[in-house]
């Protein structure tokens, strides 16, 4: 993406993203008994959608009913003085008039020796104003904590790496038998690997290319429903893909990691993962019990030892597993989870269509034109013909009259030092060439109107 459409884009997706997931929350909030595929389709689509909405108005050009919004550059110091033209020297007229009074209050034997101003020396100009470009401090602050967030995450993906290097694969006993009855039923026989080690307090279900599930030594220990149960839990994420979502999720949230409410969707993602999975174990093997007591067992070996983040795992604490058992114990865990798939899709396109078409965008980073310094009206640039010329002869007429007044005075003075009629000299020609330079300009604007 080219830098000056990073900026626009990262606001566009801010905004874009929160009105997507708020009417996510909100919609789930409101609808009590909404079906959970519906609303694992509705945050899929929240934390989705900001970056293809984001993308089809700044990238794509998508031009959204409400218009854009532009966001100006920042003038951080003070703007120039303007300068003189190469060659000329602001003239200062009331110099002239006030060197004529120094002359005459002058003693004699001094008069002579008075030096007369008319040219002083040209002010020099302050350092330039300087823009802060939006685009280059988004880019900056971005890319510096998404270092920091790759950083943690690799930490944590070496960390299961270490955890699972024990892992061997199960290849006889009952649990292995278990485990090949149960994808026999659902027809993957031999698409799934199954492992097991004895450096994890949780079985996790994790791989794209190659999926693996890999269950606690202390799994022997487990009665054989609930071995059943567990293995079909751990089966259901890879029939739901749930370890290609869960990877794509936690890159949202760490590319886009800005946005704080991409770290809710990710929550409730996982937690409508877990209660689908639980369903679907349920459902094939009707030990909706048995996986009941099978979580309370998983939880408590956990106890004192964090469960791996980076991939789906089995085990929960606090009220979403009070929450898991007591639907399992229930027998309402399948319930209100099935729905057809094109009205999931339908609920969720709505809010995105309205944010595609309405929503706002975030215009290129716009520079803001620094208001113009009072200066010499001969250097202050002109905006247009017309302004020059008047301009030009408000000069002429304030050195007319200047110049009127040191001849006046100059005829007052007897024996004038010859250094102030040179001055009174140089006057008169800066003079004539404001004429000619007012006449020049004047034959130039008359030239192109025809």
């Amino acid at each position: 993406m080219p830098t000056d459409l990073l900026a626009p884009w990262l606001l566009t997706y801010l905004l874009h993203s929160t009105l997507l997931l708020m009417a996510a929350w909100l919609i789930v909030r409101l609808w009590r008994g909404m079906p959970l595929s519906a609303q694992e389709c509705l945050w899929r689509t929240a934390l989705l959608g900001g970056a293809l909405t984001a993308s089809a108005q700044v990238a794509i050009g998508w031009e959204p009913w409400s218009g854009h919004l532009t966001v100006p550059q920042i003038d951080a110091a003070a703007p120039a003085t303007a300068a003189a033209p190469p060659g000329e020297e602001p003239l200062r007229p009331s110099t002239a008039a006030a060197a004529v009074a120094a002359a005459e209050s002058a003693p004699a034997d001094e008069s002579r020796s008075v030096v007369v101003p008319v040219a002083p020396t040209r002010a020099k100009p302050s350092a330039a104003g300087t823009q802060v470009d939006l685009g280059s401090v988004a880019g900056l602050v971005w890319l510096a904590g998404l270092a920091l967030l790759l950083l943690r995450s690799h930490r944590t993906r070496a960390q299961l790496r270490r955890r699972l290097a024990g892992r061997a694969p199960l290849a006889s006993g009952p649990l292995h038998a278990r485990f090949e009855a149960l994808l026999a039923d659902i027809g993957r026989h031999g698409r799934i690997a199954l492992l097991e080690t004895p450096g994890m307090g949780s079985p996790v279900a994790f791989g794209v290319l190659r999926p693996q599930i890999v269950v606690p030594a202390r799994t022997r220990e487990l009665p054989a429903p609930q071995q059943e149960a567990l293995l079909a839990h751990e089966l259901a994420h890879h029939v739901r893909r749930d370890p290609l979502w869960l990877a794509l999720t936690r890159s949202v949230t760490t590319v886009l990691f800005f946005q704080p409410l991409n770290l809710l969707a990710a929550k409730r993602l996982r937690e409508t993962s877990e209660l689908l999975c639980d369903a679907w174990a349920a459902q094939h093997t009707g030990r909706g019990r048995e996986l009941a007591e099978c979580l309370t067992a998983v939880a408590g070996w956990l106890v004192g030892e964090r469960a791996p983040l980076a991939v789906p795992a089995m085990a929960a604490h606090g009220s979403m597993l009070e929450r898991r058992v007591g639907r399992l114990l229930e027998g309402t865990a399948h319930r209100s989870t099935r729905v057809h798939r094109s009205s999931a899709r339908l609920l969720a396109a709505v809010p995105l269509l309205a944010v595609a078409l309405l929503a706002p965008s975030v215009a290129n980073v716009a520079a803001s034109t620094p208001a113009p310094t009072p200066s010499s009206p001969i250097l202050a640039p002109a905006e247009s013909t017309a302004q020059a010329l008047a301009l030009l002869d408000e000069e002429i007429a304030r050195l007319e009259t200047e110049c009127t007044t040191l001849l006046d005075l100059l005829g007052q003075v007897r024996d004038a030092p010859e250094a102030l009629r040179q001055g009174a000299a140089r006057l008169a020609g800066h003079l004539t060439t404001l004429k000619t330079r007012r006449a020049a300009l004047a034959r130039g604007a008359q030239e192109s109107t025809r």
